[in-house]
C-alpha cells in the first residue's frame, strides 16, 4: 500500500485509522505566513538602505562647488526625505534612546515657503563671533565659516554637530572651524525636554549659553535678547541617520557622529 503525505485539513479520523496504519504527521502550512513576513521585512530594509544611499549622494553633489544649493537637487532632497519618513523604523523618535548622542549636520533644506533658512541660535551666536572677529581680529575674520569655505580663506569650516541628552534634559549645538592653523570652536547649549505630541516626534529647546573658543580665547555671548527657544520634529531616526524639522521650516539631515 503507498502512503502519501496529508495536509492537516485531510487528516483522517481516529475510527477511520487501522491499527496497521502509520500514523503520518500533517504537513501544516502554519509557518508559510512567517516566512513570508521576514521576507516582506528584509524587502523593506532593502529598500530603505537603497533611499538613504540616494539622499545620500544627493547631499554630497548638494555640498559640491558645482551643484551648491541646486533647486532641482533640492526638490530630489525632499522627496527622499519624504519617502523615509513614510518608513521610518523608529516610532515616538523623540522618545527613543537612539536619539540620544552625538549628530553631525549633512545638509540643511531650506522651507522653499519662506524662502532662505531663517537664523537659528546657532547662527546668531556665529554672526555674533565674527562681529567679535571683524571688530577686534579682523584678519582672523576673512570669511564666514560655511560648507563653503576653500584653502584661500583665513577662516575653514570643520562641521556642525548636535548633542542630544534627553534623559539629562540637554541639548547643544556646535559649529567647528579653523583660523591661522588652530581650531576653534562656537557652542550653544541649552535645557531641552521631549515635547508630548501624538507621535512623540518633538523636542523643545530654551538655548541659554553661548561661548566662542579659538586658542586661549574664551568669548561668552548672551543670546537670551534673541529669543533662542524652538523645537525640532524628527521625521525619521534609525542608528545612524536622522532628519528632522525645525520649527521654522528647514530640513536638517543628519549622521551619527563619533564621540569627542
Amino acid at each position: 500500500m503507498a502512503l502519501s503525505h496529508v495536509s492537516c485539513r485531510q487528516a483522517p479520523c481516529h475510527s477511520c485509522i487501522r491499527p496497521d496504519m502509520p500514523v503520518l504527521k500533517p504537513l501544516c502550512s502554519h509557518k508559510r505566513p512567517a516566512r513570508r513576513m521576514q521576507a516582506s521585512a528584509a524587502s523593506k530594509a532593502t529598500a530603505t538602505a537603497s533611499i538613504k544611499a540616494d539622499l545620500v549622494k544627493t547631499v554630497t553633489r548638494l555640498n559640491s562647488a558645482q551643484e551648491a544649493d541646486d533647486p532641482a537637487l533640492q526638490g530630489s532632497l525632499l522627496q527622499l526625505v519624504q519617502r523615509l519618513a513614510a518608513v521610518n523604523p523608529t516610532p515616538r523618535p523623540a522618545e527613543s534612546d537612539l536619539i540620544n548622542g552625538r549628530w553631525a549636520l549633512l545638509y540643511t533644506l531650506p522651507d522653499t515657503a519662506k524662502g532662505d533658512v531663517k537664523r537659528s541660535p546657532l547662527n546668531t551666536a556665529m554672526a555674533a563671533a565674527y562681529d567679535f572677529f571683524y571688530k577686534y581680529v579682523p584678519i582672523i575674520a576673512g570669511s564666514a565659516v560655511d560648507r563653503k569655505a576653500d584653502s584661500r580663506q583665513t577662516v575653514k569650516a570643520r562641521g556642525q554637530f548636535q548633542t542630544f541628552d534627553t534623559k539629562r534634559g540637554w541639548v547643544g549645538n556646535q559649529a567647528r572651524f579653523e583660523a591661522l592653523g588652530r581650531e576653534g570652536v562656537i557652542n550653544v547649549d541649552g535645557p531641552a525636554q521631549v515635547t508630548p505630541t501624538q507621535a512623540g516626534e518633538r523636542i523643545t529647546a530654551t538655548f541659554k549659553e553661548a561661548e566662542l573658543k579659538w586658542g586661549s580665547l574664551r568669548v561668552p555671548f548672551a543670546i537670551g535678547v534673541f529669543s533662542p527657544s524652538g523645537y525640532i520634529d524628527t521625521l525619521y531616526l534609525d542608528e545612524d541617520l536622522r532628519i528632522s524639522k525645525g520649527d521654522k521650516g528647514s530640513i536638517f539631515v543628519a549622521r551619527r557622529a563619533e564621540k569627542q
